[in-house]
């Protein structure tokens, strides 16, 4: 059991300091892209950490608070040999220098969740340990649960939405969760090797099972060149537009295929090592079932070709929505959207900005996409910026343009496509053969006058409401009349007690009718 960080604030310490951050930027006034910027940072590593995540998920926040929190920078302490050498052997209930006999006191990297330490197995295994910051699960739940006594207050307000900060704190936390389990990124790295152990020019760290837990991950140590040090790549022979090709073929096998892609490919994230592409850091992967895949290749297709009506079916597909969509406005604003990429050849478009296009035009339709589409936006962002740097003749667009034109010839087969050609032409013979005999009963109907024609008129939505406000209107009318009329019928009755002379049932019925003569207009006033 690992010993508590004495240097902690105590709880009502740390809500008195949470407090004050919120109150110094004025959180109730609303809470600008800026101003989360700005309240991360003064809490702390720990909240700048999942800021940089939660930038990553434009599905839970809108796009301006995403762009905001990608400016997020960290620097923090590493922590000392004791600290690690207590939570690892807390974590394995093993002395440190038992399970690694050589172990580097001086970190490779520090961050604010966790750092990284070179070290030996006893058979002589060159590995890397990520051990996690002592307390660091406990601190993160408790300055949560203290966010989540204010969260109530507090709502994002960017363009005319509003956003649910205590949605986002959830959000958080279930990120965060995921992030301080190392067996997580463990079963990611393993799920990955597996999915592209046939690819020769592709892999990842091996990672030691027995030696990992909770709070401790220990993976083989990899040695390369970093895949933006254009310098030392070309010194040691390597070309760098095939490993811009490779590169971008593995993702979008990783998207496509496997539906499990890392979500963050940053320079930071790839290495070059004996001839093969190896990535880092599984923890934040991306899924799409294969539905989402179907769907996603789809609309990739189709806006490949410029297909309104295909890009516009594919997007409510792999979509969710409460309310009805408009169709025709949707069409619209896809159609919109293609037609400024008419005149541009494939070789020159920027698939992320596409990309980009269609989440916002999610957004504005109310159109709730899975969280695996919007983490591979930012994650093809990100890897269309680092081709471009490496290798700037690789366009991913062209990539996905080659790639399905060779699925639509590898799909095709002539034997499949000359059955069904056939039975569908033998069906539409048959139907064609009844055809002259229904024409003339319909004509001997209509010459009768036994031909009777049914439209059924589907309303918009928007007169489907008015028709609603104008029936609720004359439901409150009825009522408010019945309550005058039954009122002054009962001013003729000898019901006591009396009130104001009158009644007293004849009271109630007339201030039942100023009550509802008054709520009928203040709905109004409201509405107008």
């Amino acid at each position: 059991m690992s010993k508590p960080n004495k240097r902690q604030p105590s709880g009502t310490a740390r809500l008195l300091e949470i407090t004050r951050i919120l109150r110094k930027h004025r959180i109730l006034a609303g809470l600008t892209p800026e101003k989360l910027r700005q309240i991360v940072e003064a809490l702390g590593p720990t909240f700048v950490k999942l800021g940089q995540m939660m930038s990553m998920r434009p599905d839970i926040l809108p796009r301006a608070y995403c762009d905001e929190l990608q400016k997020l920078r960290t620097e923090v302490a590493p922590m000392p040999a004791d600290e690690v050498r207590r939570v690892v052997e807390a974590s394995l209930g093993r002395p440190l220098s038992e399970v690694f006999p050589t172990f580097d006191p001086v970190p490779l990297g520090s961050a604010s969740i966790a750092q990284a330490h070179r070290a030996t197995l006893p058979d002589g295994t060159r590995v890397v340990l990520k051990v996690q910051r002592e307390g660091i699960y406990q601190k993160m739940a408790s300055d949560l649960a203290l966010l989540r006594k204010v969260a109530r207050l507090v709502k994002l307000t960017p363009t005319g939405e509003t956003v649910d900060f205590a949605m986002v704190i959830e959000e958080m936390w279930s990120v965060s969760k995921q992030e301080l389990n190392f067996v997580h990124e463990a079963d990611n790295a393993e799920t990955f090797a597996r999915l592209n152990q046939d690819v020769a020019y592709v892999t990842c760290p091996h990672v030691f099972r027995e030696y990992s837990t909770r709070q401790v991950l220990v993976m083989e140590a990899v040695d390369g060149i970093p895949i933006d040090n254009q310098a030392a790549l070309l010194t040691q022979g390597y070309s760098l537009s095939e490993i811009g090709l490779k590169l971008c073929a593995n993702y979008l096998k990783q998207v496509l295929d496997d539906g499990f892609f890392q979500a963050d490919p940053h320079p930071g994230n790839l290495l070059i090592r004996d001839g093969q592409i190896v990535w880092l850091d599984l923890g934040m992967m991306g899924t799409l079932t294969a539905k989402d895949r179907a769907a996603f290749q789809k609309a990739l297709g189709a806006a490949a070709t410029r297909d309104i009506g295909g890009v516009t079916e594919a997007v409510l597909a792999i979509s969710k929505h409460s309310a009805p969509v408009q169709r025709d406005a949707l069409y619209a604003d896809v159609d919109a959207m293609l037609s400024q990429y008419l005149e541009i050849d494939i070789g020159t478009m920027n698939f992320s900005s596409i990309m980009q296009e269609v989440l916002d035009l999610a957004q504005r339709h109310h159109l709730a996409l899975p969280p695996g589409v919007t983490l591979l936006g930012r994650g093809v962002s990100t890897l269309e910026g680092l081709i471009a740097s490496i290798s700037p003749d690789v366009n991913l667009m062209q990539i996905i343009t080659q790639r399905f034109g060779q699925n639509a010839f590898h799909d095709f087969s002539l034997r499949q496509t000359v059955l069904t050609n056939a039975r569908a032409l033998y069906e539409s013979a048959q139907k064609s053969l009844s055809t002259p005999a229904l024409l003339n009963d319909a004509l001997r109907s209509a010459l009768k006058g036994d031909l009777r024609l049914h439209m059924d008129q589907q309303p918009s939505q928007a007169a489907q409401q008015a028709e609603n406000q104008r029936a609720t209107r004359l439901n409150r009318t009825l009522i408010l009349s019945a309550c005058i009329l039954g009122a002054s019928l009962t001013t003729l009755s000898t019901a006591q007690p009396l009130w104001f002379g009158l009644p007293w049932i004849s009271v109630v019925g007339y201030g039942a009718a100023a009550v509802l003569a008054i709520a009928g207009w203040w709905r109004g006033r409201r509405k107008a």
